[in-house]
């Protein structure tokens, strides 16, 4: 179900936005007092794609774009662990487990195409340290200005075509190491791959929001998403499990460059810390797994880099990922007008309510169902939403507490301001407003209570 995740409601506010206006939002064009508040909307380009797509086809549209993701994802999987064909079924339950140890992540969020990216990425460097011509990486290029317009994540594919270069340019003198896997084609490349990146509608604005965004950002806590995997589910396991597999086959084969530790270290550091980039550990781990012994049937030895052939990326059959792609997409579009939104998640009575009898705003709504009243009722402002960073860390946390009903709650300036309020009827905020003279309930079922501002 592509509702399930909350997100997919303001990406398709946002599309129906820019379509409606003809431009991409600068500042937040949803909230009260949005105008003082700088939004750059990384995904833009998606988000105008699934708001075209819920257009013809309702939310069979979200639901295509997550399963044909997965699909490519799968391929990802399969081409990072694949050497030179030998030992086929290892090699295919390895990239099983890995497609396996993402399975989670496959909702229709725009960060779907960074893995896609970033494991593209990978393969790429691959195939260069082990001797490809260089020239068969400028399709990076265009991939990575694509990048930029679909998500803010292009920095990991940087991060690895860097490292490669660092990695290259310390084994400058090794006579071991060929001319054409120098370190200077390599670092031309990542240099063009840069500059494609300032090719978006922000500039050099978006990198600048990569700046903030690497700094301590405490509402991360608060999402469930962002914080690290509590290996309470089997398939936090398996993440554990590949990253011990990829760390037993480079001291299996005495590796001992940068890239190969680096990558994986900083891989490690991201996908323990944030269940959502746990896909970064599992591709860095099967592109170093696919390398162990088990998968060759003989041990290799040195870095691992300088043995092996050129990985069978470049001979990958395009129209064999075009066609898995758009037999996946017809079969779901076909289910076009099925409804695939559980009505059950999410204040459809309340906000008919609201709209009905034209309401006045701003609204005070809580993080989780804010994405779905920029999308139900796009003339009313209302407060936060799951577009975390452009609220900090301040409104973030006394948001949470109001609604938790802890000191202080009755002066939240969003809450003293609004013109009515939609809260989840399990919340403590919904039973306190019974009894604060402000608002009027107005409105109850078994999701949520609407009150309204009382005249004075």
């Amino acid at each position: 179900m592509p509702t399930v995740d909350p997100d997919i409601w303001w990406h398709l506010a946002a599309g129906r936005w820019m379509l409606d206006h003809h431009t991409v939002p600068s500042v937040d064009p949803f909230m009260t007092g949005g105008a003082s508040h700088e939004w750059l909307d990384y995904s833009w380009l998606i988000d105008v794609v699934l708001w075209l797509g819920y257009r013809v086809a309702g939310f069979a549209a979200p639901a295509s774009y997550s399963r044909c993701m997965a699909g490519l994802l799968l391929l990802v999987c399969a081409a990072l662990v694949q050497r030179d064909g030998s030992q086929l079924v290892r090699r295919s339950f390895a990239a099983a487990v890995g497609f396996l140890s993402i399975s989670t992540q496959f909702g229709p969020r725009t960060y779907l195409f960074s893995a896609l990216f970033t494991g593209l990425t990978l393969l790429f460097v691959r195939g260069y340290l082990r001797g490809a011509d260089p020239r068969r990486g400028y399709w990076l290029v265009p991939m990575f200005a694509l990048w930029a317009n679909v998500h803010i994540e292009f920095i990991y594919g940087l991060f690895f075509l860097g490292l490669a270069t660092f990695d290259r340019w310390l084994k400058r003198r090794d006579p071991g190491t060929r001319a054409d896997r120098s370190w200077k084609p390599l670092a031309l490349l990542t240099v063009l791959c840069l500059a494609a990146t300032a090719m978006n509608p922000f500039g050099l604005r978006l990198h600048a929001m990569i700046l903030r965004m690497m700094g301590p950002y405490t509402a991360n806590d608060l999402v469930s998403e962002m914080q690290a995997n509590a290996f309470r589910s089997p398939i936090d396991y398996l993440i554990l499990l590949l990253f011990g597999s990829a760390v037993f086959t480079l001291a299996q084969r005495r590796a001992r460059d940068v890239y190969s530790w680096g990558s994986l270290v900083v891989s490690a550091y991201m996908g323990f810390h944030s269940q959502r980039v746990s896909w970064l550990l599992s591709f860095v781990a099967l592109d170093i797994l696919g390398d162990h012994a088990l998968f060759s049937g003989g041990h290799e030895t040195g870095s691992g880099h300088e043995a092996g052939q050129a990985p069978r990326l470049y001979r990958l059959s395009l129209p064999a990922v075009v066609g898995v792609t758009i037999v996946v997409l017809t079969a779901f579009l076909v289910r076009a007008r099925e409804r695939l939104v559980p009505v059950a998640l999410f204040p459809y009575a309340a906000a008919s309510f609201a709209r009905d009898r034209a309401l006045r705003g701003p609204l005070y709504n809580d993080w989780n169902w804010g994405g779905f009243f920029r999308f139900e009722l796009p003339d009313i402002p209302g407060n936060i939403d799951g577009r975390g960073p452009i609220f900090g860390d301040e409104l973030s946390v006394s948001t949470l507490n109001t609604w938790r009903g802890k000191p202080g709650w009755r002066t939240d300036p969003d809450l003293d301001r609004a013109g009515f309020v939609i809260a989840n009827a399990q919340t403590a905020l919904s039973q306190l407003l019974r009894y604060d003279g402000r608002f009027k309930m107005v409105f109850e079922d078994e999701m949520a209570v609407v009150f309204v501002r009382e005249a004075n």
